[in-house]
């Protein structure tokens, strides 16, 4: 055998290896008490320090094994070992099937494997007892010791035994990754800086847009970590408002019945990959914790590792990807107004170029995105158009002109808002021609595999999944309210977390689910954890070092402090970001204003330690970027920040009427409308200002619409804890407004769209009327049509289950 090349080949190999089990083993939290192994993984391989000890591993391993008369003295191991020319899987399975050989078993090497090693099939038994060996030799190491035991943790938990198909996915990501920037490069002709620059910037992104910021409790050790896109990530289905619009026009020529099913086929729901196909240019349109976030993410993904045709069956040539939030753009424009005073395509170009070079700190060469967008073939993702409070007619401004700058050169854009974010700047966009998409709710075969996801990550124990996966299922489709809320992604998620670790009835309102997993985060679900014989101590933590005498004082504390920064960056920043010293300051005030800290020293480090603690401890308020802070998901944000406004009992209901005709405030509103410690009163008098000031409006006017659809909102969101009088006055609003003919059709439909959401429906919604005549027998038609939802729930095999929905029709069982 020829140690020096089986060194050279298999040293580098050995450390990828180990890194995919750190990646794989931080999935279940298996970190704790190996930073050492974590820090020489992060490193990377050192040739000069690991290649001694690996050689000594080798030959040790060569000496065992002539020692037990395995291996006949002078022998050699393998005469015809190819150890020249191997490719990247090869050497990563060899290496993998190392780590992975706890016991000596000849089948777990793979065929391909004695294959490429030249290895005929009688001496794969005496492959794995070297490789048996040499993993023994690895532990007695001390620069491989911590390697070999964190794969020993990953064995009793059952992880290991998976490794070397992961190796072989990983080699397969990284020969797609290789080839991808090959292309490039050789496509657009890039000297060799822009070529380095080129591979810097993709591997950066690709770490970032794998990251999922989805709060992940962890059943055995108690921390919070963040998800992997790909791991959590079920299809959405969206709904492709062109097509249907088109189809439509052309049934409404053209009334043959093959014809309208090809074009009823064309209005079916399609998947990310397909509106990508169909569109150079889509917004993806949905409300907060519906994914569009994610759906981009994964599509930035699945193009920054070469695997847009496998994931995303796209059609065309390789696309470079760009991703960008618009969170902060108004904030960039305001502070270069001298530079666009006007529209222009530059605008974006420019915040780019800030963000990656001064906000990531890569190095980039001048004009690095410039050059891409003229050079074409580039995907531009932009997220949160939504989430722009500041100058948003002026940032859709830009994007138009920046869309219509870089269009011709064929490149793409794809953009996220909410509905109302989208629908207040749709006439600056109109020249663009965004398609557009509507993100459609999980349904139960989507919400069955999300849960599934996250149980597979924070549950181990498989026998436990899968009741669990069957409990909360079953929960969740008997009730009509918690199917509607686990069709969000970002509710389902919560629901599973509150199911597994709050031991609590599921809450069946979005406030209620908000108000549950922020307890869990801050800290009330650590002291379910008997197991940890620190669990109040950590549920108390804060970072400032504060004694508190239960645990839910330091919730209450760290909730408080929390809502109060919340509170400033809805009113007074209008942003979603912040800068760690506005935060640390805004925490300093407050600090020294409500919780007597005895000086300004001191309340300054307490707020930068719980800022730390919060990123740290309860994932809630997190570093998405260095010095920058943000609530997990912007929902989170505007929970909180009602919490904060609720307390405020004495001007609460002025400070929302205020600004119930923004779009920022609307989710903000909702919120504290239902939120569990506004009192009746107080629900009462918001409800009842909105309809009074309605009425005074012109009726078909925006603002007039707005109230009325603001009232339905709440009244939905309020449920039962809304008393029936007001209740019933929204209904009958509603009603009389939707069934007005001089109403436009258009603002008839929302406000019957959302008087159905109230489950508002006519006592005679189930008779039948008696159609007869002389010349015709007598029968029956229903008094109302059959709705699109209902035909759908009839269409689901699931519903079949509940009698109620198919039963007690008065004579018609």
């Amino acid at each position: 055998m020829d140690i020096t090349t089986l060194i050279a080949i298999f040293g580098p190999a050995l450390w990828k290896v180990f890194e995919t089990l750190l990646e794989k083993g931080s999935d279940t939290m298996l970190v704790k008490g190996f930073e050492p192994f974590k820090d020489w993984v992060s490193s990377g391989y050192d040739a000069a320090k690991d290649e001694e000890q690996l050689r000594d591993a080798v030959l040790a391993a060569l000496t065992e094994l002539k020692a037990s008369g395995e291996l006949a003295p002078g022998e050699a191991l393998f005469a015809t070992l190819n150890l020249t020319g191997l490719d990247e899987k090869t050497r990563l399975q060899l290496a993998a099937c190392a780590v992975s050989m706890t016991r000596v078993a000849p089948a777990s090497i793979p065929a391909d494997l004695l294959k490429s090693l030249n290895i005929p099939e009688e001496r794969r038994p005496l492959l794995a007892r070297f490789l048996y060996a040499l993993r023994g030799q690895l532990a007695r190491m001390e620069r491989y010791q911590d390697g070999i035991r964190y794969a020993d943790g990953m064995d009793k938990i059952g992880l290991l035994r998976t490794l070397t198909g992961d190796i072989a996915l990983v080699a397969e990501r990284l020969e797609a990754i290789g080839a991808l920037e090959d292309a490039l490069i050789i496509s657009r002709r890039l000297t060799a800086d822009d070529a380095e620059a080129l591979r810097g910037y993709l591997a950066l992104v690709r770490e970032k847009w794998e990251g999922l910021m989805l709060p992940l409790l962890r059943k055995k050790s108690g921390d919070i970590t963040s998800a992997r896109l790909k791991q959590v990530f079920v299809p959405l289905a969206l709904r492709d408002l062109r097509a249907e619009e088109e189809a439509h026009r052309r049934m409404g020529k053209n009334r043959q019945p093959e014809k309208m099913l090809k074009e009823e086929e064309q209005t079916r729901p399609v998947e990310i990959g397909e509106l990508i196909n169909r569109y150079p240019k889509f917004i993806l349109v949905g409300p907060p914790g519906c994914g569009k976030t994610t759906l981009l993410s994964r599509v930035a993904l699945a193009f920054a590792e070469g695997r847009a045709a496998a994931d995303l069956n796209w059609q065309g040539a390789g696309l470079f990807p760009i991703f960008l939030r618009l969170r902060n753009f108004g904030a960039f424009l305001k502070q270069n107004r001298d530079d666009f005073s006007e529209p222009a395509s530059g605008a974006l170009v420019a915040y780019l170029e800030n963000q990656f070079r001064d906000g990531e700190r890569i190095s980039l060469t001048a004009d690095f995105f410039d050059r891409r967008l003229a050079e074409g073939n580039c995907l531009v993702l932009m997220d949160g158009l939504d989430e722009v409070s500041d100058l948003r007619n002026e940032v859709a401004c830009h994007i138009d002109a920046f869309i219509a700058r870089y269009a011709s050169q064929g490149n793409r854009f794809g953009l996220a808002s909410r509905p109302r974010g989208y629908e207040s700047v749709e006439l600056q966009l109109r020249r663009s021609g965004l398609s557009v998409a509507e993100v459609n709710p999980l349904e139960m075969r989507g919400i069955r595999q999300l849960i599934e996801n996250l149980l597979t990550l924070i549950e181990p124990d498989g026998g436990l999944r899968a009741t669990d996966l069957d409990n909360l299922t079953r929960a969740i489709a008997a009730s009509e309210d918690l199917t509607r809320i686990a069709g969000t992604p970002l509710f389902c998620s919560a629901l599973v977390q509150v199911y597994k670790y709050h031991g609590a009835r599921l809450p069946n309102r979005r406030v209620d689910v908000f108000d549950e997993i922020v307890d869990l985060l801050l800290g009330y679900w650590r002291a379910q954890q008997r197991h940890l014989s620190e669990a109040e101590q950590l549920a108390s933590e804060d970072g400032t070092g504060k004694q508190f005498r239960e645990v839910k004082d330091a919730v209450a504390v760290k909730q408080r402090r929390l809502s109060y920064l919340a509170e400033y960056m809805q009113v007074t920043l209008k942003k979603a970001e912040i800068t760690r010293e506005e935060a640390e300051a805004v925490l300093v005030g407050y600090l020294l204003a409500r919780e007597r800290v005895p000086n300004e020293d001191t309340a300054q480090t307490w707020a930068g330690n719980f800022l730390i603690n919060s990123h740290e401890r309860s994932g809630l308020l997190v570093e998405r970027d260095p010095g920058v802070y943000s609530f997990l998901h912007k929902g989170f944000m505007e929970y909180l920040a009602a919490s904060s406004l609720v307390n405020q009992s004495k001007t609460v209901v002025e400070t929302l009427l205020a600004h119930l005709a923004e779009d920022w405030w609307e989710q903000v509103i909702l919120l504290s409308g239902a939120h569990p410690k506004l009192s009746e009163d107080l629900r009462v008098e918001l409800v009842t200002e909105i309809l009074n000031r309605a009425e005074s409006l012109q009726p078909g006017s925006e603002t007039w619409q707005r109230h009325l659809l603001m009232a339905g909102l709440l009244a939905r969101d309020m449920a039962e804890f809304l008393p029936g009088p007001e209740h019933e006055r929204v209904e009958k609003t509603l009603y009389t407004a939707a069934t007005d003919g001089a109403t436009p059709p258009k603002q008839r439909a929302d406000l019957a769209d959302s008087l159905d959401e109230l489950g508002y429906a006519p006592v005679d919604l189930h008779s039948f009327i008696s159609i007869s005549n002389s010349q015709s027998p007598k029968f029956l038609i229903a008094k109302f049509p059959v709705t699109n939802a209902q035909y759908a729930r009839f269409l689901k095999p699931e519903n079949f289950e509940n009698e109620a929905l198919w039963t007690g029709f008065p004579t018609f069982d």
